[in-house]
Parts: structure tokens; sequence; C-alpha cells
């Protein structure tokens, strides 16, 4: 009777913090082990775990409570931002780490659903399911719930995993480290990337906005190429080696083309059917810069699939069929919602990643990898004559080689050896190991064959490697009139009516973002200096500025839109504030508020130079 309270009273609590956990427990599964509740000398309960090989008790048989403490003061600090601990057990060392780390947030990885259930029968837990700082996982791919991609920072972990679990779930946990610690590596990355160009994504994005409304969407390419080889050309070193053959295969098979990959391939007298760049710097604009020169007729111009980030000119210049994508960023989505939704594709960090999902989309098949190397080989980073061996080339100088400009791109990349599938050993970095990641979780769950003709570069798991030579015979079997395709693409793509009516709305739009922009920008600069009269008055009369504080931020917080914007922007400064572990100390309080309050004021004034340009641009498509 006592087991079945407590079992549900943790079911209520539990409900709270996660009901699709609640339900699988409810839902009574059954696992393959059986359980034996002991009691420790220490007078609370362990838990005997047994399956047909062996018998493992998940806590100490003398003192689980002492030895969760001994667990969480060898392995932390109490200054982590997040904790992952893989195996719930009886919840021992998560209430010691709830006490001992006061500000972590626990992330908690449990492969066993009938330990689970079993440990809700044994223990009150109530208080570890209401604290506000847990998350609970049932699934080893933990990284695909938005919980806990939205937990605030990930700059300060620790992964932990309680023993047992390692004997009793060994392939489990191996997975679950890998899938933590590429997760960590990709949001380590992306932190990276959202600082270093969080200003330019949202400058370009504003500066094209006029593109939203007069150029056709990516989802008018779906199912565009059903059925049909589509090559995906990407710029690693091995393209050197398949440069010759592509000629042959241009007939059967249409070319997907990474940005960089494009000029090179013209001067040979490859031409492309699809180009895709992704990337906002000014650098990348040159990639398709001035390329009608290398074609007799516009018409032989790749469509150019574009994110709507990219560097304005590139968008402004390419004089072939130009597409746009969706915007994973906040700017380019309220900007969809006037002008329509273009069409996402995959943004997995690099160029490569776009181009293989703009042939899932397309729906090809096969869909056959080029130059996707992952690695650097030979010395080279970039396949002869792509853009960036160009540029690095063109800086040689006499005590300064190419080598060592390929060596300090390495180093930017924390360079490790791995062995190629050819044998070789090879550099590689943690962003081209993302990279394969990526392919190694998405490839095999594509509709189509996917197969990697590249000649070197890494061996991508789920993904079947054919000598390019050896399937110009297979590509030649798909029976299909390239003619008719071609013509098909560019009637879906090359007209699209600007909706005035729509246009007008986003005008009025940036006239109610521009009112409210200028409002925050009163508001936080008042804050700072009210904040500053408080910081130079600690110890003294304080009441009325607090108060006044508080009224301001209950209206600065009443601008959701805008500061979602502002925090697009300032990127640099949040994170410089989140990352620093909270103080008890008003001083640093006072400080931290500082930060935040000019940051609100600065990131107002640049995004209001930015509508006030977008919005100059935009009028001049109603006088059109």
């Amino acid at each position: 009777m006592k087991s079945n309270i407590i079992y549900e009273k943790n079911l209520r609590a539990l409900k709270k913090l996660s009901p699709i956990l609640s339900g699988k427990v409810e839902q009574n599964h059954r696992g393959n082990f059986t359980f034996r509740v002991l009691v420790s000398e220490s007078g609370v309960p362990t838990l005997e775990v047994s399956n047909k090989e062996s018998s493992l008790l998940l806590h100490s048989r003398r003192d689980p409570m002492e030895e969760a403490k001994r667990f969480v003061n060898s392995h932390t600090s109490g200054t982590e931002q997040v904790v992952a601990v893989v195996g719930f057990g009886l919840g021992y060392h998560i209430e010691e780490l709830i006490e001992a780390n006061k500000t972590s947030t626990l992330l908690i990885i449990e492969p066993s659903l009938s330990i689970f259930s079993e440990a809700l029968k044994t223990r009150d837990l109530s208080t570890i399911f209401l604290s506000e700082r847990v998350l609970i996982i049932s699934d080893s791919d933990f990284i695909k719930y938005e919980e806990v991609i939205q937990v605030p920072s990930w700059s300060n972990v620790k992964f932990l995993v309680l023993r047992p679990y390692s004997f009793l779930f060994k392939e489990e946990v191996a997975k679950i480290r890998n899938n933590f610690y590429s997760f960590l590596n990709r949001t380590e990355i992306n932190t990276a990337t959202l600082k270093r160009f969080d200003r330019l994504w949202t400058k370009n994005t504003f500066k094209n906005a006029p593109f939203f409304f007069t150029l056709s969407g990516l989802k008018k390419l779906k199912g565009v190429l059903r059925g049909i080889p589509a090559v995906v050309i990407c710029a690693g070193p091995s393209l050197d080696d398949n440069l010759a053959i592509l000629p042959r295969l241009q007939k059967n098979a249409f070319l997907i083309a990474v940005d960089t990959t494009v000029k090179p391939l013209l001067k040979r007298g490859i031409k492309p059917d699809f180009a895709i760049t992704v990337d906002p710097q000014f650098i990348n604009s040159f990639f398709m810069a001035r390329i009608k020169n290398l074609v007799k007729e516009e018409s032989e111009l790749p469509v150019l699939i574009t994110d709507p980030a990219v560097y304005p000119t590139t968008l402004r210049n390419y004089t072939g069929i130009k597409v746009l994508t969706s915007s994973v960023f906040s700017p380019g989505k309220i900007i969809e919602r006037f002008a329509g939704e273009k069409g996402s594709i995959a943004a997995g960090g690099s160029v490569s990643v776009a181009a293989f999902d703009l042939a899932r989309i397309a729906e090809a098949d096969p869909i056959i990898l080029l130059g996707l190397d992952l690695s650097y080989s030979s010395g080279k980073t970039h396949f002869s004559g792509s853009f960036i061996e160009t540029y690095i080339l063109a800086r040689v100088e006499r005590f300064k080689g190419a080598q060592t400009f390929y060596a300090q791109y390495l180093r930017e990349g924390s360079p490790s050896l791995i062995t190629d599938k050819n044998g070789s050993r090879v550099f590689t970095d943690k962003r081209l190991l993302l990279y394969k990641s990526w392919f190694e979780n998405q490839a095999p769950g594509t509709m189509a064959t996917v197969l990697n003709a590249s000649s070197g570069g890494l061996d991508i798991k789920g993904i079947k490697n054919v000598p390019l030579i050896k399937l110009g015979g297979e590509i030649k079997k798909r029976d299909f009139n390239r003619s008719d395709i071609e013509k098909k693409i560019a009637a879906l793509l090359k007209f699209h009516e600007t909706d005035l009516k729509k246009l007008t709305q986003f005008d009025e739009y940036l006239v109610r973002v521009q009112n409210n922009l200028v409002s925050l920008k009163e508001l936080s600069r008042e804050a700072v200096r009210l904040s500053r009269e408080l910081f130079n008055r600690i110890g003294g009369s304080q009441t009325k500025i607090k108060n006044d504080l508080d009224a301001i931020d209950k209206k600065i917080l009443s601008f959701r839109e805008e500061n979602q914007l502002i925090s697009m922007v300032q990127q640099t400064a949040i994170n410089d504030i989140i990352s620093n572990p909270e103080s008890k100390q008003e001083n640093d309080f006072l400080v931290s508020s500082l930060k935040l309050y000019s940051s609100i004021e600065e990131g107002a004034g640049f995004l209001l130079s930015l509508i006030r340009l977008a919005k100059k641009k935009l009028r001049k498509l109603h006088s059109l």
C-alpha cells in the first residue's frame, strides 16, 4: 500500500515535469530485468537489478546517500551550468546534485523505463521532479528534444555516468556519450558562429528584404528531379580526381554544385544545373561574381539557390535564375510572415549539407556525392582551382608559403589525424567531423539511394562508397528528357509576381517596429542611468530606483518581437552575461544589468538604421 502511495505521488509530480515521460511510465513498460529492493545499512533502500548474466546494485549496500555525496563532490565543482547524467537510479545522486550545484541545469538520460518505473515505486522523488532545473529524457537520441536544445547555456558542462549503467547498458551509454559530445561540439561551433556573424546575418537579411517579395522560393523545386540521378559536387581535394569523368555524366544526371566549385567547373566546360550559396561573408560573394562571362548564353547559368542572409551583391549581381530559401533566423522568419514561406533547407553549418538537402527536396535518385572529403589531404583544404585555393596562393610570399596558410587554417579547427577510407592518415578537424556526423545521421533515412563517389576522404557510415567511373553505366539506364526537365524548372522559377498588398503590410509593420525600437532605446537609456545611480548608492536608499527599474523592465519585456530582433544582434553581450556564474554580490548583479541595458540600447540603434534602409529599398518596389 505504501508503495502505491509513493508511486502515485511521484507520478503526479512527474506529470508536471514531463507529461510525455509520465505517459510512457504509465504504459507499464516491462524490460529484461528483475528487481529486488534491499534495505542498506544506513536504513534507506538500494536496488538490485538482475538479468540472465548478472546482478548489480545501483547504489551502495552500506550508505547510498554518503556514496552520492562522494560521487558529486569528486566529479563536480558546483559551478557547472549544465550537468548531464546517464542513469537516474533511485535518485540519490540527483538529489545531491540539486543541493550541491545551486544554479546548474540537470539533464538526466535514463535508458531503462523499467528501472525508472521501479524507482518511482521505491522512494519519494517528488522534490526532484518539482525542481525547475531538471530535465529527464528516456531516449539515447536526447539531442532531438526541443527542451534540451533550449537549455540556456552549454559553456560550462559536465558529463557523468552512474557506474552500474556502464555495465548494464554499455552500448547505450557509448551512444549517449557520443551524442552528447557531438551536440556539445555543434553547440560550441554554432555559438561561436552566431557571435561572429549575428550582425552580418541580420544586416544582410534586411538589405535583401526586397528579394523575399520578388524571387521564387525553394519549395517550388520539391520533386522536380523525382527519380533522376543528381551529383552533389563538393569542394574537397579529391574532386581533382573526378573532374575528367564529370562531363560524361552531364547528359544523364543533374549537377548540384557548392558555390566555390562553380567557376572552376565552368572553366572546364562543366555546367552545373544548380549552385548553392549560404555564407554571409563578403568574400563568398566572389564565388558567383561575373560568372556570366564563362557561358555563351545566360540560360546556361546554374539556378542559384541562396540563403536570404548571403552578402547582398551575390543576389543583386547574379543574372541567372535565383531562388530563395527560408531563413533560420528571426529577421528572415518575420519577413516571410508577409512575403510567404520560401521553403526550408538543411542548415548543418556547411554548404555541402545544403547541396545534399536540395537533392533530397528535388527527390533525385540516386544522390551521388563528389568531393565530400571531410578531411585535408595532400596538404590541401580544397580542390585545385577553387576560389579558396586561389585566394591562398595569391597571398603566398617568399617567407610565408601556401603550407603556412594551410597550417593556420587547420589550427583554427582543432585538427586531429584520422584514417581515411583508403587507409591513409589525413588531417581533419572538429568542424568537419561535425559535418560527418550530420551525414551519418541523415543519409540512412533518405528515401533515395545515396552513394559516395569521392575518391578520397573519410568513410561515412551509412553511405556506400562506389568509384565514379563505375556509376556511368548505371546512370545511363535512367530514361528522362533533360531538355523537358530544364524547361519545367525555368517555367517554375523564372516569374514571381510581387504582391504589392503584402509589401504594403510589411512596410506598415516596419513602421511599427521602428517606433517600438525608438521607445526601447529610450527606456534602456533611462535604465542605464538608473543602474549607474543605483551602483553609486550601494548601501543607501535604493527603493525608489529599484521600483523605477522594475517598471522599466516590464515595459521592455512587453516589446517581445523587438527584443527577439535585438537578441539576434547582441549575441556577444548576451553570452558574456549568461556565461558568468550567478553571483550573490549586488555589485556583480548591477554590472550585469548595466551591460544588458547598454546592449539593448545599442542593439535598438543598430536595428533602427537597418530598418530605415530596408524601407527605402522596399518603397522602390512600389514604384516599379
